[in-house]
């Protein structure tokens, strides 16, 4: 099977599994697809697993502190947008430092934290297990879970290509 088709065949299946699976979980399906894609983003294997997590987490955590300070303030809508204007400064900043330098996962670490608050029914500084906090870190690490297993049925299928290819034919001079 050729790499694209094999990396087509992989998510198809995946991305099929984790509507139960996210369901079973109580977790939105599309927060783990954000942390996976992130993943094929920053590349493959090793690196691009430290990379999607690094930056995704990052991009999390800055959004929390933006929505805690928001919240803490009972910001207005106009004290908000400078709250969030700071912040989309510091993320953007961030990507100068080497782990973070796959910019675009901060930016959607911190679209995760905005998605969770808007779905959990708790605060952002609540003390609890169902903080849209604990929510988007969880799903970083799902998505970091499924982005590896695709790579690897991905490679799987495409070296079974490479296995029974046809033999090369000489050319005539």
């Amino acid at each position: 099977m050729s790499p694209t088709s094999a990396m087509a065949t992989a998510a198809g299946l995946l991305a099929g599994l984790s509507v139960p699976l996210t369901s079973a979980l109580d977790v939105p399906t599309w927060l783990v697809f954000l942390a996976w894609s992130t993943y094929f983003f920053c590349g493959t294997g090793t690196a691009a697993l430290r990379a999607q997590f690094a930056t995704n987490s990052w991009g999390i955590l800055l959004g929390a502190a933006t929505f805690a300070i928001i919240v803490h303030f009972e910001a207005s809508t106009w004290g908000s947008a400078a709250v969030v204007a700071v912040a989309a400064f510091c993320v953007a900043q961030s990507g100068r430092i080497p782990v973070f330098s796959a910019a675009p996962g901060l930016f959607i670490g911190f679209a995760m934290i905005a998605a969770a608050v808007q779905v959990a029914d708790v605060s952002i500084t609540a003390i609890s297990w169902d903080n849209p906090l604990v929510l988007a870190l969880w799903t970083v690490v799902l998505g970091s879970v499924f982005a590896v297993v695709t790579e690897f049925i991905a490679n799987t299928l495409a070296s079974d290509d490479q296995d029974h290819a046809a033999p090369e034919m000489a050319s005539e001079p």
